[in-house]
């Protein structure tokens, strides 16, 4: 006679349990999976990171006849994450788990805020007030986005990661999983000052706003009081700047992306906490090789958007890559059972 299939699956806890049985005469085999939610989390804290340097302005889609921004896509993606955790925050195994925190970078990096508090994961403001600010604080471009004309502009990758990095070192907890997820469609060019990411000096590889064509590097040209390192060697000179600065940036990205496992150099490692996944999302048509090696090499995972109408779509494989990493599988066979007929 031929094979009968019976096919079962139960919940057992926090256990999701699929059997399939398998019956041929008096022969009769077993297959199970166990897929067990790890609900001993308490929470899962993300810090979503945007870019903010003016090269958002770009269309999203160069070969488009639209006139949509890399802006307006980062905006669009960014709100369906939200709305995804939203979704998952109502789903029975993850109950209100979910918890974001949103901020945005060019040279520096800040918090997004409601009024005058920070949007971090622990600020307790909703997933949905969160959307509303998005959607009323970042625009089409950088000069309407009140939220970027708050960073200077020119692409520190690092600048995101380093404040990540001391956000979640600071309030890290027992039953808690911290997961960082940067967007940005640039080359790093520039670093900040950062005593754990040696050395620890201010480059700009554009040393002047482009808004208010004010230098970084005059008395006064940054809020922070940031000294423009090796500044006499390519005063008002971006190509100049670059040629110091660029190397720079890059060795920044490294030690913020890399975790303390992961070395960078000789006698030189990141300084990323082991246990915080990063997730790295760039726009380029063909990434440089050099920004992909870091991304690969140091990232949890890394994507590439090689226009910026595709980040909503990867924004969406980062979270489900998440949540199948929130629990584990266990395929087993079970011991055959003699029946009778």
């Amino acid at each position: 006679g031929g094979i009968t299939l019976t096919i079962t699956a139960i919940k057992d806890g926090n256990n999701q349990i699929l059997t399939v049985t398998a019956k041929k005469g008096f022969s009769v085999s077993k297959i199970q999976a166990i897929r067990t939610l790890q609900n001993v989390l308490d929470a899962v804290e993300i810090a979503l990171s945007l870019d903010c340097t003016g090269s958002m302005d770009d269309k999203a889609n160069p070969n488009s006849s639209s006139t949509k921004s890399r802006f307006d896509a980062q905006k669009e993606a960014a709100l369906k994450f939200v709305s995804n955790l939203i979704i998952l925050n109502q789903d029975p195994n993850f109950t209100n788990k979910f918890k974001l925190g949103v901020m945005v970078f060019g040279i520096d990096a800040k918090w997004l805020k409601v009024g005058s508090q920070d949007i971090t994961p622990e600020s307790g403001i909703t997933l949905e007030n969160i959307k509303n600010i998005i959607s009323q604080n970042m625009g089409s471009t950088r000069a309407n986005s009140s939220a970027c004309t708050q960073v200077m502009d020119a692409t520190s990758v690092g600048s995101p990661l380093s404040k990540t990095r001391d956000y979640f070192q600071a309030t890290k907890k027992s039953k808690v999983k911290q997961i960082e997820v940067m967007i940005t469609d640039g080359e790093p060019n520039t670093r900040i000052p950062d005593s754990k990411c040696q050395p620890n000096v201010f480059c700009p590889g554009y040393t002047t706003d482009p808004l208010t064509n004010l230098s970084y590097c005059s008395p006064g040209g940054n809020e922070y009081g940031w000294q423009c390192y090796n500044y006499s060697s390519y005063a008002g000179n971006d190509e100049l700047a670059q040629q110091t600065c660029v190397p720079l940036a890059r060795d920044f990205l490294k030690c913020t992306l890399a975790t303390t496992k992961q070395s960078i150099g000789t006698n030189k490692f990141g300084t990323r906490d082991p246990e915080v996944d990063a997730y790295t999302v760039t726009i380029f048509t063909q990434p440089p090789g050099d920004i992909k090696s870091i991304m690969t090499k140091y990232s949890t995972d890394y994507y590439n958007a090689s226009e910026a109408g595709k980040l909503t779509g990867i924004l969406d494989s980062v979270l489900a890559d998440i949540k199948a990493k929130l629990s584990s599988t266990i395929v087993s066979r079970v011991i055959p059972i003699p029946q009778t007929q």
